[in-house]
């Protein structure tokens, strides 16, 4: 087949496959119907670059800006809101937290991707900003489309500039893009200190519509090759928390990994043959999900007790001291179940 006609079922491809996600988003989250700022959003700093094209990032010392997703521009504070509050759950509460919103109401699917490029352009130039003003750490989140805002933002940042960390959420895109000689590696691996892409496999928005038979849609499986992947990157898989494509940001699991990677709190590690880490739903530090699926039920009991002689267990007893005996053992078991 020619290069060009190669190119051109490509390209047709790619917009139908948008113009289904554009839909589908839609559907998902009911996004451009909302009041601009809901009552949730009070303690949310909104920078719209719509309005106020101008705008600088508040100068503190621990910053966090999240940034929202195609059709979402109203939405976006709320979500900025849901996302603050599961992660001061998990003991991370910055000085600040802003909602960068931007014009994400194209409805073309090819230029809503050319709009995301042009948003990271500005949010690159707001991070230097702020870096050179004296802003000390600075965290970028991005769901969906905004996921796509805050990696062009590393792509984009002039040396010397590195962005402490950056977690997409349910991100619009393919998984080579994130590999070895694609388009956000060489930002990715020199432009922040951790990248962290959370993707679940029941994000039926993105699970669809990106990847193919070569490659893998990068918010619902992750890269295709992690040998590939930059030192600086992480996937980071909660499909077992994340049931659908918009409920990244209200996910207790997962604000307790970000909060626990930002904070270096990396809590205990798996118990047993469970294969996520324990979680800690309500950030009193105990962690009563032992099996680290987003709930605490009769299972985690069942975990706990199988591995009370653990070495996972033994040497992490503060986050399993259910009776505040200071120690582990059957009467924490015993508290779990009551607490159930």
């Amino acid at each position: 087949m020619a290069h060009n006609e190669t190119a051109l079922q490509t390209s047709a491809r790619r917009r139908t496959v948008l113009r289904g996600l554009g839909a589908s988003i839609l559907a998902a989250t009911g996004a451009g119907t909302a009041s601009s700022v809901a009552a949730q959003s009070n303690d949310i700093t909104v920078r719209d670059i719509r309005e106020s094209p101008d705008a600088t990032l508040p100068v503190v010392d621990e910053l966090l800006v999240f940034v929202h997703g195609w059709m979402s521009s109203n939405a976006g504070p709320d979500q900025a809101a849901a996302l603050a509050d599961v992660l001061a759950a998990g003991d991370y509460e910055p000085d600040e937290t802003v909602a960068f919103v931007y014009d994400a109401s194209t409805p073309d699917p090819v230029a809503v991707l050319e709009d995301a490029a042009d948003a990271g352009a500005a949010l690159a130039d707001l991070v230097q900003t702020a870096v050179d003003e004296g802003v000390e750490s600075i965290r970028l989140v991005g769901h969906s489309l905004g996921g796509r805002v805050v990696l062009e933002a590393l792509a984009t940042l002039e040396e010397g500039y590195v962005v402490d960390t950056v977690a997409p959420l349910g991100i619009a895109a393919d998984g080579s893009m994130v590999t070895e000689g694609g388009h956000w590696y060489d930002g990715i691996a020199n432009r922040a200190d951790e990248v962290r892409n959370y993707h679940s496999e029941n994000d039926d928005v993105i699970g669809p519509d990106f990847g193919g038979a070569d490659d893998t849609a990068l918010g619902a499986e992750g890269a295709p090759d992690s040998a590939a992947t930059p030192n600086t990157y992480m996937d980071v898989d909660v499909t077992d928390a994340v049931e659908n494509h918009g409920a990244y940001m209200s996910s207790s699991a997962l604000g307790q990994d970000l909060a626990a990677a930002i904070t270096d709190d990396e809590g205990p590690p798996p118990i047993g043959d469970s294969a996520s880490a324990p979680t800690d739903p309500n950030g009193d530090g105990l962690y009563t999900d032992i099996t680290g699926d987003g709930e605490t039920t009769h299972d985690d009991v069942e975990t706990l007790l199988a591995n009370l002689d653990d070495d996972a267990v033994e040497t992490n007893a503060e986050y399993f001291d259910f009776a505040d005996n200071g120690t582990v053992g059957f009467r924490d078991v015993i508290a779990l179940m009551r607490a159930i």
